[in-house]
């Protein structure tokens, strides 16, 4: 009563396994496993069945060199004047005047307006602190060599 096809049910499955490799020597990846309790049951009495998570499929793959040669990703190269406002030397710049304009909001009539500002400046401070795009792929500095 398996809702399978005739070419998958259990007994086509060990002949192909039997068939095709010694014990052993077949692996099988699936990104995804549905099938009924018993079926598996049969084929587990017929094969040794394991399951790998994702880094021991890797290293499996990466020993048999069987891994898939991807072409490196060519990116577009940024414009001058954002590597000029995103690089790493503009971190003290913008932090300074986050903490600035943030040090003016409690003198200010409208300090919402601000604050708004200086959470701006913060964030382009961390951006340009942390970002690998305009700070090539360098290693993040510690904050005592800025």
């Amino acid at each position: 009563g398996s809702d399978l096809p005739p070419e998958l049910s259990a007994a086509s499955c060990l002949a192909e396994v039997d068939a095709a490799a010694q014990p052993g020597q077949l692996f099988l990846q699936l990104a995804e496993l549905d099938c009924e309790n018993a079926l598996l049951e049969q084929i587990r009495q017929h094969v040794d069945v394991c399951f790998f998570d994702a880094r021991q499929t890797y290293s499996l793959f990466s020993q048999a060199d069987k891994l898939p040669l991807m072409r490196p990703v060519k990116r577009k190269k940024a414009s001058v004047a954002a590597n000029y406002a995103f690089c790493r030397k503009r971190f003290r710049w913008y932090l300074s005047s986050a903490l600035f304009t943030a040090v003016m909001a409690f003198f200010s009539f409208f300090p919402l307006y601000l604050l708004v500002w200086a959470t701006a400046l913060f964030v382009l401070a961390l951006y340009s602190l942390f970002n690998r795009r305009f700070n090539g792929d360098k290693e993040v500095l510690p904050l005592s060599k800025i």
